[in-house]
């Protein structure tokens, strides 16, 4: 994984070992994003997903402090290659970021890259960076499975 750290903004990028629909599929399916999405430890609940353009979805995860809602909006959706939504605390208009996926084939595999801009500060985007980090983890995992 390659992360670019600029202000508020976080750029991660890493190769799967798998194709950019498959790896699409596993951003804009709800029984798929609830999969894997969340840190490392921290286990989700996907009640809504609606992966078109104006679609919502929203993400609970359950952490050992507690439980973190997140929800957002699809601003773009167009496969296998780019999705774009916002990110930020559920019902709280001022912690919104957002989130732009970007799928590179290459060959049998795919470049992912995650852009997230609107952070707000550092300490928040070093946050997110490990968030992000810890969920990769877990999507490389869930495609290696092959689960669909």
């Amino acid at each position: 994984m390659t992360p670019t750290l600029d202000g508020s903004s976080l750029v991660l990028s890493q190769i799967f070992d798998t194709s950019a629909t498959r790896l699409f599929d596993a951003w804009t399916s709800r029984e798929e994003w609830q999969a894997w999405i969340g840190p490392k430890g921290v286990t989700c609940d996907v009640p809504m997903l609606n992966a078109t353009v104006g679609g919502e979805y929203c993400v609970i995860m359950h952490t050992p402090n507690g439980e973190v809602r997140v929800a957002g909006v699809f601003r773009e959706v167009s496969p296998p290659n780019r999705i774009v939504f916002t990110w930020g605390a559920e019902g709280d208009p001022t912690r919104q970021s957002l989130v732009t996926i970007d799928l590179e084939s290459l060959g049998e595999r795919t470049r992912l890259t995650l852009r997230q801009d609107g952070l707000g500060s550092a300490d928040v985007r070093d946050e997110h960076a490990k968030g992000w980090t810890g969920a990769f983890a877990k999507l490389a995992a869930h495609v290696a499975r092959g689960a669909a």
